[in-house]
């Protein structure tokens, strides 16, 4: 789909005012990075694959969603393991179909740029458009860190972009667009936006 181009407003991030904000819509980690994957050990048990967690978040307003909120999603090599093993003498590892080494990067941006955009307590969780570049392969054994941040505020759809790394390697780029959908449609968003300054106020109009 195309994204949208009426009503759009580009704004930038207010200096000084934004304030560390909890992880809006999962629960606490325990802290412990996850560790790197020898490639030699066997394929995982579903069990050992854990949700991202969120490393750090940073927002202007903790109801709002205002331009410069970024969040930092870490996972690690544990589900890309999983999907790119061969099961019960299975012709092709599991995930194939689904070409994991694109999509679980792919996913974790998504993801990112989700919980940029309030995560899934303000709602705005589904995606309207995305472009993306693969600029390198993923190792299957390293941690991926996902760093999104909102660059734009429309009456019916935010827009965030986010990097996916390795280590010291990018691995993909985009630019993702989510839009809040109520009764099938996307919904108005003056409710949960803050003005183009990021320090509340009026909603957003455009």
């Amino acid at each position: 789909m195309n994204a949208p181009t009426n009503g759009d407003h580009h704004a930038q991030p207010a200096a000084g005012i934004t304030t560390p904000g909890a992880a809006p819509s999962r629960p606490p980690s325990d802290g412990a990075a996850p560790a790197e994957i020898s490639p030699h050990r066997p394929p995982p048990h579903p069990s050992s694959v854990h949700p991202a967690r969120i490393t750090a978040s940073q927002r202007a307003l903790h109801d709002h969603i205002s331009i410069g909120d970024t969040v930092t999603l870490e996972t690690s090599a544990e589900l890309l393991r999983l999907l790119m093993s061969r099961y019960r003498g299975a012709p092709a590892p599991l995930g194939r179909a689904i070409h994991p080494m694109t999509t679980v990067p792919l996913g974790l941006a998504i993801d990112a740029a989700i919980e940029a955009a309030g995560g899934y307590r303000l709602e705005v969780t589904t995606l309207r458009y995305s472009s993306f570049s693969m600029e390198a392969p993923t190792s299957n054994r390293r941690t991926l860190t996902a760093m999104a941040i909102v660059t734009l505020a429309g009456r019916r759809h935010v827009e965030v972009a986010c990097t996916v790394t390795e280590a010291d390697r990018t691995i993909l780029r985009g630019t993702f667009g989510l839009v809040r959908v109520i009764r099938g449609r996307a919904s108005r968003l003056t409710d949960v936006t803050a003005s183009p300054a990021g320090l509340g106020g009026a909603p957003n109009p455009t």
